[in-house]
């Protein structure tokens, strides 16, 4: 048998002392796993279950929820304010002023890049007791807002609850301010949702801007009506064109014609 070199045995030796730390490195990752199931398993609240779920969160990762969560906790401060009637940041400070429509943008802009948290679900449901309910809730995949929220408490994006309060506010602060336009001559300036400058805003009679707000039907603005016809039109036509007519399936006397 071939004697070992001393390059031959001091290869053997670092190869065999790398194995080692993998091994012990390996089964700390186990234990560790082990441990936080067991914690997991005896979390007796969400917040318990949420404190064992992040010490299994990548560092990186988490900086980064949390830096997020950061921006979605300061819009929800301004929401709360600005609908309670307790905003009171004066307009001409211009660094931290957030007008109303400013603010409306933004909240538009957050829930297209970051989406919506079902956050309402999550509160109500025993998720860390049930692993079916966890399962539900996370089906979105890891970066999911939802599934952040349920496994860890973190919010990345804007929970549904307030969404909806909001959705409800501005409906009801446009509808006031289409009823604060009434002019001396009886006519009324609504506004269209595309704020189209100029064009999205008319005069209308007083008495059709109530049958507008009695209905609760959108207004549209000049271009935006020519659309919507223009569309309707278009359906029509198609819907026409697939139609057979009457005359062609009937004779003269009303019977059916042979096919």
């Amino acid at each position: 048998m071939k004697e070992e070199t001393a390059e031959q045995a001091a290869a053997r030796k670092a190869a065999d002392a790398k194995r080692k730390r993998d091994e012990r490195a390996r089964k700390k990752l186990e234990d560790a796993a082990k441990a936080t199931e067991t914690t997991l398993a005896q979390a007796e609240t969400v917040e318990d279950f949420w404190a064992a779920s992040l010490t299994t969160v990548n560092p990186a990762k988490l900086a980064e929820w949390k830096a997020r969560q950061e921006e979605i906790f300061d819009t929800l401060h301004w929401m709360r304010e600005v609908m309670d009637g307790t905003y009171n940041v004066s307009p001409d400070d211009i660094e931290c002023y957030v007008s109303l429509e400013e603010g409306d943008e933004d909240i538009k802009r957050m829930l297209r890049e970051y989406g919506e948290t079902f956050a309402t679900a999550v509160l109500l449901l025993p998720l860390w007791q049930e692993p079916h309910t966890l399962a539900q809730l996370t089906k979105g995949g890891e970066n999911h807002p939802t599934t952040i929220f349920a496994r860890y408490g973190i919010l990345t994006a804007l929970p549904d609850w307030t969404v909806f309060k909001w959705e409800q506010f501005m409906q009801t602060h446009r509808r006031k301010s289409q009823s604060q336009l009434f002019t001396s001559n009886g006519y009324v300036q609504m506004q269209c949702e595309c704020y189209t400058p100029i064009t999205s805003r008319e005069s209308v009679p007083s008495s059709m801007a109530e049958a507008y707000a009695r209905t609760g039907i959108k207004f549209l603005c000049g271009p935006c009506r020519s659309r919507e016809n223009n569309s309707r039109q278009a359906a029509k036509s198609l819907t026409a064109e697939f139609r057979q007519p009457q005359s062609n399936l009937r004779d003269d006397w009303g019977r059916l014609k042979d096919q």
